[in-house]
């Protein structure tokens, strides 16, 4: 039997923004529907910083606040740790989590539920619905849904790498976080 597989953001899909960590009752009831009508497996799209990824107890929070939301089919999570390229262009790294994990699980029927990312998302043929942020996933939305068969057709075109961020310290206040990284990983290659 082939998976349903809904990649989902949450930031300005089932929240209204990055800033606003409580979840928008009306999204959630739209995305608990589609959960059940198609017998989705979810898998969340997780920056560092939103949700702290990279500890086992963090995913293990993330996984008992979505079972709390009735959520209880989850698949894995698209952690931000790639850098890539799609015919010399850069990608975000949440798009080449989601190309990694459709590589890797091959057969499946997909969705991708995202506020952002609609330009690489069009230019590498992913299946998606594009939310607005501050508004989020609404019942305008369940017209628009579509499963899509996984075909990693151009994928190969994708190079990438996958960075572990376990040597970085992550500064949640700072504006600039790159420099932040940056600054802590040459300090540490420098006591070295």
């Amino acid at each position: 039997m082939t998976d349903n597989i809904i990649f989902l953001d949450f930031d300005g899909v089932i929240n209204r923004n990055s800033l606003d960590k409580e979840i928008i009752p009306e999204c959630l009831e739209v995305l608990l529907i589609l959960i059940k009508k198609y017998n989705l497996k979810v898998v969340p799209i997780c920056g560092a910083l939103s949700f702290g990824l990279g500890t086992t107890n963090t995913k293990k929070r993330l996984i008992k606040r979505l079972n709390n939301y009735g959520i209880f089919e989850i698949d894995g999570f698209i952690e931000t740790n790639y850098e890539g390229t799609f015919l010399g262009k850069k990608l975000e790294s949440r798009t080449i989590g989601i190309i990694d994990y459709l590589k890797k699980r091959g057969n499946v029927n997909y969705i991708i539920i995202d506020d952002e990312n609609k330009r690489e998302y069009n230019m590498l043929g992913l299946n998606y619905i594009n939310t607005k942020p501050f508004v989020g996933l609404t019942m305008k939305h369940l017209d628009k849904f579509r499963l899509k068969q996984n075909t990693c057709y151009g994928f190969e075109k994708v190079i990438y790498d996958y960075k572990d961020l376990s040597n970085y310290k992550f500064i949640v206040n700072s504006n600039n976080l790159v420099k932040v990284l940056k600054k802590v990983y040459e300090k540490r290659s420098n006591n070295i």
